[in-house]
């Protein structure tokens, strides 16, 4: 634990040197959700319809609210540190220390959530206070869902993190996986709720989902905070999400030796 709070506070202090890189991230994060919101405000007038899809407009502001600030914390950006390491001759230093490599990605993983919750989701969450108080928008959410919501977090941090590790170890493989980043994310912000709601879509598309880890990143938790799942469904949840945190952790850990044979058997 030791190892992993030092690469934690670096990544930290790291993250927090470029204030104005802290500037856009949070600029650009409020004018998303800004963004979203007028696009649902026009979707709901022009249909003349009070719900749509089980959420009226208030439900779906929060909804689109919470999933984007969830979105923000959960950011690790592993994939694009380990394809840097590579492409540097890092990686090798990072492999012959006697740290395992695997810890280190921990530790910097840390190091960018606590710097999320710092300086992305506090302000954002602020806006959102202020927001529900000015419009009256009163909301489903109770202390019971949001202590599910906390622990179903926590499980979609540990799967987007082995995700992002994954598609990282892409980089053993081929030069350049910048194409592979930039489809992970479209990916994610489609399939994970981000956007919109996945029982927006088809039933058939929704039970698929649902087989996915896709379906427990975004949605899952913050359907949970709204208190749209029942307290069993909600704990059934939390059950699956942490059953596939153990099989992307298997993955990781496969895949992981099979690089690091590869890197020795090159020489590199």
């Amino acid at each position: 634990m030791k190892v992993i709070s030092i690469y934690s506070r670096n990544s930290l202090k790291r993250s927090l040197v470029y204030k104005w890189d802290i500037w856009i991230s949070v600029l650009s994060g409020i004018f998303n959700i800004l963004g979203m919101l007028f696009l649902w405000s026009v979707v709901y007038k022009n249909s003349g319809k009070s719900s749509i899809g089980g959420y009226n407009f208030n439900s779906i502001v929060l909804y689109t609210l919470m999933s984007n600030l969830t979105a923000m914390i959960i950011n690790v950006d592993i994939a694009r540190i380990i394809s840097n390491e590579v492409k540097s001759g890092e990686i090798t230093n990072s492999f012959i220390r006697p740290v395992s490599y695997i810890t280190k990605l921990v530790g910097e993983g840390i190091g960018h959530i606590l710097f999320n919750l710092i300086m992305l989701f506090s302000p954002i969450i602020s806006i959102l206070i202020i927001y529900m108080n000015i419009f009256n928008i009163k909301s489903e959410i109770t202390l019971g869902s949001i202590l599910f919501y906390t622990v179903s977090l926590l499980f979609s941090i540990i799967i987007n993190f082995e995700i992002s590790i994954l598609v990282g170890f892409c980089s053993f493989y081929v030069n350049y996986i910048w194409g592979f980043i930039l489809l992970e994310n479209a990916i994610l912000t489609i399939v994970t709720g981000q956007l919109f709601p996945l029982n927006f879509y088809p039933d058939k598309v929704v039970k698929f989902l649902e087989i996915t880890p896709f379906y427990y990143i975004n949605f899952g938790p913050v359907s949970i905070l709204l208190n749209k799942f029942s307290k069993y469904n909600s704990i059934r949840i939390l059950l699956i999400q942490s059953v596939w945190c153990i099989i992307l952790a298997i993955f990781v850990s496969i895949i992981y030796n099979k690089a690091k044979t590869r890197l020795q058997i090159n020489g590199s």
